[in-house]
């Protein structure tokens, strides 16, 4: 179901290129957001180094902020370099519109009584709950629904491939959007997620659920930059 997803976002994608409406709300420029987000990660560690006594969540969160600093601070110096202002400010002059919540929630599948190639019935798609749509790059769905895919399945190559040939036989994806991809992935965001969560809670009471988030942002961090090094550095 995976494959029949990407595909159909790629069609998705191409009727949300039609300008069927007005008054559109634009989403953030990515790299203004991350300056922020990293602003706001160190604010996160200037607070933490002074609480006392620290628990758990606290010892976790120092002792992995300057790798993820470091993958942070390296997401925004690639994005610059990259053609991300072109790629966002022509989606934006063009009115491409992105779904913005594109998971398995959203998607439904339907079994059909046809065959494919391997003797597998075909699936009908269909997508729902288009409450976050905006103005934005598109491949910034197919980032969220391919990060979601990786983070379930392990983040294994072929199913990857997989996915962003789907969706590329239907919308190619040029070296502007593989880059986007990759930097996207390169970022720490669960890792922010998470500290941000922290921040804004009443720290008195850190449920061990938190403690366990952080753990996965950190395991999963170290998948996804093995996968980022050897997937895209190939594609691009």
């Amino acid at each position: 179901g995976l494959f029949e997803a990407a595909g159909n976002l790629a069609k998705i994608h191409l009727l949300m290129r039609k300008k069927i409406m007005e008054n559109v709300s634009e989403a953030e420029n990515l790299e203004e957001g991350y300056i922020r987000h990293n602003r706001e990660l160190r604010k996160v560690r200037a607070y933490i180094r002074n609480v006392s006594p620290k628990g758990e969540f606290e010892y976790l969160f120092l002792e992995y902020f300057d790798q993820m600093e470091a993958w942070a601070d390296a997401a925004v110096k690639s994005l610059k370099a990259s053609g991300y202002k072109q790629l966002y400010q022509q989606s934006i002059d063009a009115g491409y519109m992105v779904h913005g919540e594109y998971n398995y929630h959203n998607i439904l599948f339907d079994a059909t009584s046809e065959k494919d190639n391997y003797g597998h019935r075909k699936l009908n798609v269909y997508t729902v709950n288009f409450d976050h749509f905006k103005k934005n790059v598109q491949v910034e769905d197919l980032y969220y629904f391919l990060r979601k895919a990786m983070e379930k399945q392990g983040f294994k190559e072929w199913i990857s491939d997989g996915i962003l040939n789907a969706y590329s036989a239907i919308i190619p994806l040029g070296k502007n959007e593989l880059e986007y991809l990759k930097n996207r992935l390169m970022y720490p965001e669960k890792f922010f997620k998470v500290a941000n969560s922290y921040y804004h809670s009443n720290k008195a009471w850190i449920s061990i659920k938190n403690v366990e988030k952080m753990q996965m942002a950190v395991r999963q961090m170290k998948e996804k930059e093995h996968f980022v090094n050897h997937f895209f550095d190939a594609r691009i």
